[in-house]
């Protein structure tokens, strides 16, 4: 079972049409930054190469030893002594197939964290998107209630309101200012963590507010329906579940090999005179080891087995959980659509619409300023909830892609 080398295919969304970034090329190009200098992802990269060249090492011989010894016969002899232990041939085949599945697996888990890095990535930069927004939002709205305020202002020195709409007004105004701290705030964290992501020893902020960017548009319907098939289907894809199966094949190969330790070990020895009588005095010798102690022997193959065991459970919790979770990322996915259609289709032209009507009745004396002030307030609800709105869309689509593994879905 293998899966193509995700350093070329993390940046193509898996459920999602062509690019989280059809509107800009930025996500893309922080993506790819991303993978070639996230430090967790080097990490992982460099533990697949160790354990790559752990490979030979399992299916070769241990250093022989060298050294000299004498034998008193009433004539002294001294000999070079060469000496070399070989398992038994089995051993050599199982352990370094055994190594191979370990390698796999890392391969998987680099594979996986790839896939979660990116998931942070399109997460911050969303929620980056969607503070900006609101700041900016925020900003033009504190702008408009100024601009109320000098209205009711006008409207209380000509006696035509009273002076509690001149400070409502300026109540909502430092609302709006401590809204904006707080989001100023956030938006920091928001950077602070995306440096983190990139790797980056210093740089220069996202700006996303000039971008207007979509939701992405999801392929539901390629997810199976019933538990029996989304398992056989993210079986194949997900990397963490790859990961963990070639561990459980690994477990079970070491378990093969612990039985095979009652078979024996051979040493081979072999002693060429260097002085000393008789002159032709050369000496070869094997010796095969016992299994006299076999309880310890006994010992190790039920720890294997019991490994075996716990890996074989990790791997059927973790299918159990990522179809369970993906069920429940399908129905909140379909969900969160709907509410941003309803927030753009409906909810947001009303709300501008509601707010044109009292802001143009309130100038004209036929609205009063608490029905001014409810619009403008419903109108940056409605637009302040919609960008929360994407951001958890978004979140939850790029968890089911990092669960599932998939490749995207064009259309």
């Amino acid at each position: 079972m293998k899966i193509p080398a995700l350093a070329l295919q993390l940046c193509v969304l898996l459920l999602t049409s062509p690019s989280y970034a059809n509107n800009s090329n930025q996500l893309n190009s922080l993506l790819q930054e991303a993978f070639s200098q996230n430090f967790e992802i080097k990490a992982y990269a460099e533990n697949t190469k160790a354990e790559k060249k752990m490979i030979t090492t399992q299916y070769n011989l241990s250093d022989p030893s060298i050294g000299i010894s004498r034998l008193n016969r009433g004539n002294a002899t001294d000999y070079l002594t060469l000496q070399q232990k070989i398992r038994f041939p089995t051993k050599y085949f199982l352990a370094g197939k055994s190594q191979k599945k370990m390698y796999e697996s890392s391969k998987s888990n680099l594979d996986a964290t790839k896939l979660e890095i990116r998931k942070s990535v399109v997460e911050v930069y969303f929620a980056i998107y969607a503070v900006q927004k609101t700041m900016q939002l925020t900003k033009a709205t504190l702008q408009l209630v100024k601009d109320f305020a000098r209205i009711a202002e006008k409207k209380y020195a000509a006696r035509k309101s009273s002076q509690s709409d001149s400070m409502k007004s300026h109540f909502e105004m430092t609302q709006l200012e401590l809204n904006l701290l707080n989001l100023e705030q956030e938006e920091s964290m928001l950077q602070s963590r995306m440096v983190a992501l990139l790797g980056r020893p210093q740089s220069q902020k996202l700006n996303l507010s000039s971008l207007e960017i979509e939701s992405p548009k999801v392929f539901l319907n390629k997810i199976r329906t019933n538990d029996h098939e989304i398992n056989t289907q993210i079986s194949k894809t997900s990397p963490v579940l790859i990961a963990q199966e070639k561990k459980f094949e690994a477990s079970r190969i070491q378990k093969k090999l612990a039985k095979w330790e009652f078979a024996p070990d051979f040493n081979l020895q072999y002693q060429h005179r260097i002085s000393g009588l008789p002159d032709d005095s050369n000496i070869f010798s094997i010796s095969a080891t016992v299994p006299l102690w076999f309880w310890k022997n006994s010992a190790q193959a039920s720890a294997a087995s019991a490994r075996a065991f716990a890996e074989e459970y990790k791997h059927k919790n973790l299918s159990l959980k990522f179809v369970e979770d993906i069920k429940s990322l399908k129905v909140r996915i379909r969900k969160a659509n709907k509410v941003l259609t309803i927030y753009r289709t409906t909810l947001m032209p009303q709300a501008e619409g509601a707010y044109r009507t009292s802001r143009s009745a309130y100038k004209a004396g036929s609205a009063s300023f608490l029905d001014l002030l409810d619009a403008e307030r419903s109108l940056y609800s409605v637009k302040q909830s919609y960008y929360k709105a994407l951001t958890y869309f978004v979140r939850d689509v790029v968890e089911a892609e990092t669960i599932s593994g998939m490749k995207r879905i064009t259309q």
